[in-house]
């Protein structure tokens, strides 16, 4: 869905039907080549996530590439806090968790940033929802859509949303010039989804539902009589993950002498933790094979 600026140049191409056909066959290729690119990110393992000490004697969560990490080694930077998924692309059904640093320099974990900074902050892993979430697996990752206008012309774009609650945040696709767009408001009340968004000096509402695992609708330019049709469908993601490997909950609480976010994998009670999302730890087969 083109800014003002954009929408000029589509018009001019509209007059001319052979710049037309080849302006849509370029966008399909477009999208072709960026589907590809993601084809890599789609297709990996689980990653091990480890307790890092920062220079502030504070504690963040990190990812160190390349180190082997037995499980029956005593150190806690020696071994894995848990596993979860490392990709550039959201991949479907898996949540993003992000860490940023707060103002006295402690961090935080968290499933949504403040709006807009979805732009900017990458997430630093991706893990399976809550158990009580159902939803949010149907409408979480990556998802390639057409939007096509009143004329029959069409637009190719990506979008990487999840669902916290019943709001959808997330964004556009970064490598491409959407990167400039925002998802101002969105809600899923099972099956009806909307999307506000705005691109550049433009504003967009997106109206549809979710249909046997497709997403599709009407669209329309809020300044002017531009609209259409759109639909969505979800980028395939493929994972190995080992049979040794169990599913944990992941709490976050308050430590009650620093008064700053922890995490704990495992049984909140005794720290009144909060659900923050499901990762993989290593099962009883998993922790008898690396103690032999």
């Amino acid at each position: 869905m083109p800014s003002c600026e954009s929408r000029a140049i589509v018009k001019s191409d509209r007059e001319n039907p052979s710049k037309r056909i080849c302006s849509t066959v370029m966008a399909y290729v477009f999208s072709a080549l960026v589907a590809a690119m993601a084809d890599d990110s789609r297709h990996q393992s689980l990653t091990a996530i480890f307790d890092i000490t920062t220079q502030e004697g504070g504690t963040r969560l990190g990812v160190k590439r390349g180190q082997e990490a037995p499980l029956h080694q005593g150190a806690s930077e020696a071994r894995p806090s848990f596993f979860a998924v490392t990709s550039q692309t959201w991949p479907r059904r898996f949540i993003p968790i992000y860490q940023t640093r707060r103002k006295d320099g402690s961090m935080k974990l968290s499933r949504r940033l403040t709006q807009g900074r979805e732009n900017f902050v990458e997430p630093l892993f991706f893990a399976l929802p809550p158990g009580g979430e159902p939803q949010v697996g149907e409408i979480s990752g990556r998802w390639s859509c057409e939007a096509t206008h009143h004329d029959g012309t069409i637009d190719f774009l990506h979008w990487e949303i999840t669902l916290v609650g019943h709001t959808i945040v997330g964004r556009f696709d970064q490598d491409t010039d959407y990167r400039f767009a925002w998802i101002t408001e969105g809600s899923f009340h099972d099956p009806l989804i909307l999307l506000n968004a705005e691109y550049i000096d433009a504003q967009y509402q997106l109206r549809g539902k979710l249909s046997e695992g497709f997403l599709e609708g009407t669209w329309r330019h809020l300044e002017d009589d531009d609209g259409g049709t759109w639909q969505a469908k979800p980028v395939s993601f493929n994972m190995s993950v080992d049979p040794l490997l169990d599913t944990a909950t992941l709490f976050v609480y308050e430590d009650a002498l620093s008064h700053q976010q922890a995490w704990q994998v495992g049984d909140p009670q005794a720290k009144n933790g909060s659900v923050l999302c499901r990762v993989w730890i290593p099962g009883t087969r998993y922790r008898h094979k690396t103690d032999e």
